[in-house]
């Protein structure tokens, strides 16, 4: 697996884990969700099941938006720029799937995510 690859699955990761624990309440749909992602990922043969639990091991338990604006902005360096906005397109998509999972659009997702897209639109 490529670094651009690894970065992309670690985020998509980081992304979900943020938005899934943002509103204080982790639904199990939110977890199924994001499972069912990542196992797709790997039925896809974007990672093995071996670097999926090497890659989800490295993610840090202190999330900030801070920190994921920063690594969606690092993420963004590897694509070339036709690829950046199908790329946003695809992450704002997954943080919106995410937040809808439970079924509940709580104001600190809503908030976070605004933050997220009017911060990272900003780059361009």
């Amino acid at each position: 697996m490529d670094k651009k690859q690894k970065c992309l699955i670690k985020h998509i990761i980081e992304l979900g884990k943020f938005f899934m624990e943002c509103d204080g309440n982790v639904d199990d749909r939110e977890i199924k969700f994001i499972k069912d992602y990542t196992d797709q990922m790997i039925a896809n043969k974007e990672a093995t099941l071996e670097e999926m639990k090497t890659i989800t091991n490295s993610i840090r338990q202190d999330l900030t938006i801070d920190y994921l604006i920063n690594e969606t902005r690092i993420l963004l360096e590897y694509a070339t720029y036709e690829e950046k906005e199908s790329l946003l397109d695809a992450l704002s998509s997954y943080i919106q799937k995410v937040i809808m999972a439970d079924k509940v659009r709580h104001p600190n997702e809503e908030k976070y995510y605004k933050e997220w897209q009017n911060r990272i639109n900003q780059t361009f």
